[in-house]
Formats: C-alpha cells, structure tokens, sequence
C-alpha cells in the first residue's frame, strides 16, 4: 500500500511539533523544580535543607 507524500510530510511534521511541545514542556517543570529548589536553600539555608528532623514534610 502506498501513501501520499503529502501525508507523510503531514504526519512527521505533527511528530516534529509534538516532541518539540514535549521537550519545552520538561524543560519548563524542570526550571520550576530547580528554582523553587534554589528558592528553599535560599530561605532556609543548606543546613535546614539538608538535616531536616524526622517526619518534616511527610504527609498524612
């Protein structure tokens, strides 16, 4: 079975888009994860960052 070019074209090109759409979405979850990280050092300092006491920031 053969298939349109134009087809073709059609469909690597919403391929193209979507993996370009996913790529910008990652990279904007990870600049929130990284500076909602550097604003937590920031406020609370490396020592509260990093020895925290058990059971802080555990959910119910």
């Amino acid at each position: 079975m053969r298939h349109n070019p134009e087809v073709l074209t059609e469909v690597k090109r919403r391929k193209l888009r979507a993996r370009r759409l996913m790529m910008v979405a990652a990279l904007v979850c990870a600049l929130v994860a990284l500076g909602l990280g550097a604003f937590e050092l920031h406020a609370e300092g490396l020592n509260q960052f990093l020895y925290r006491a058990p059971g802080v920031g555990a959910s119910k």
